[in-house]
């Protein structure tokens, strides 16, 4: 990958992403709804791709989706895009295309819904979409986001993302009911509290995670950096710019700042700050992270976060 080109990509983005969120962005308006949802839905007709597109599995119906992400027990991927979106297709041109994103999309179910059409608009509304492309996880209770993320990412930050929230349905079956009879490992409760969260076990996910950000670094398998990104997304999910969500993201950048989740701790935070109206501070923190997911200059970030 040529890394200067996606530096260049991603710091423009930020500053386009900006702008819209400045003049409105793409958002659409509808009346917040939800959508019935009693019965297993039609499968939707497939899709032609278009020039370019990525030969991945996707979905443009919600409540299909869902209900396959629950029959395959996979993670729900939504992407909400509108056809006029350069953002939307620069993401269609440069990253989906890419063999490492389409492996790591088979291990999820994968919904682009246009958000000009009124079911798509619905949705938006629903989950509180942003400007477009905004990429959401969703339990399979259909209501609950852990993850939520706007604009272009570079392929390998797209990836390193989204591979935190993998997770292989059998060996979460299997450490689920080990749990029942003896203690979990560090890593085995990272991985029960990542099927807990696609499942929608929230609050059972939400105390694992807890719990494994509670331990003693030295004795945590290094996944103490990835429990507290996970809550942060999981408080951020449902109330973007929640002050515990930076909480969480802040002890990254503090304790674990030579990590390799320390780059997301600053991507997301500059992410919480715009959506909290400091664009200024989104703006500087995007600049650091301008070769993301590489290592971010953590004492600069640091200052960034905390001056007034």
């Amino acid at each position: 990958m040529n890394l200067s080109f996606v530096a260049s990509a991603l710091f423009l983005s930020a500053l386009l992403a900006l702008a819209d969120v400045q003049n409105g962005g793409h958002s659409a308006t509808a009346p917040a709804s939800s959508q019935p949802a009693s019965s297993m839905p039609k499968a939707p007709a497939a899709t032609t791709p278009q020039a370019g597109e990525a030969p991945i599995a996707f979905e443009s119906e919600f409540a299909f989706a869902l209900a396959r992400a629950k029959k395959e027990s996979k993670p729900l991927l939504i992407d909400f895009w509108t056809p006029e979106c350069p953002y939307c297709a620069r993401m269609q041109r440069q990253v989906y295309p890419q063999e490492a994103v389409k492996a790591l999309a088979q291990g999820f179910v994968w919904a682009r819904i246009d958000q000009n059409q009124p079911a798509g608009a619905l949705l938006r509304s629903r989950f509180q979409g942003g400007p477009t492309p905004t990429y959401l996880i969703v339990s399979h209770d259909g209501k609950t986001i852990y993850y939520r993320a706007s604009g272009t990412i570079p392929a390998a930050g797209f990836i390193h993302n989204l591979d935190l929230f993998t997770v292989s349905n059998e060996r979460y079956q299997k450490i689920a009911s080990d749990l029942k009879t003896r203690p979990g490992s560090i890593p085995e409760l990272l991985l029960f509290a990542k099927g807990e969260l696609m499942t929608g076990n929230i609050d059972s996910a939400r105390q694992t995670l807890q719990r494994i950000a509670q331990q003693d670094a030295s004795n945590a398998s290094g996944l103490v950096d990835d429990a507290l990104v996970l809550l942060g997304h999981l408080e951020n999910g449902n109330m973007p710019g929640s002050p515990a969500a930076r909480e969480a993201w802040m002890r990254v950048v503090t304790d674990f700042s030579s990590s390799d989740r320390a780059a997301d701790a600053v991507y997301f935070i500059a992410n919480w700050f715009k959506k909290n109206g400091r664009n200024d501070k989104a703006l500087e923190l995007w600049r650091l992270c301008k070769n993301y997911p590489q290592a971010v200059d953590m004492k600069a970030a640091k200052a960034i976060i905390d001056q007034p």
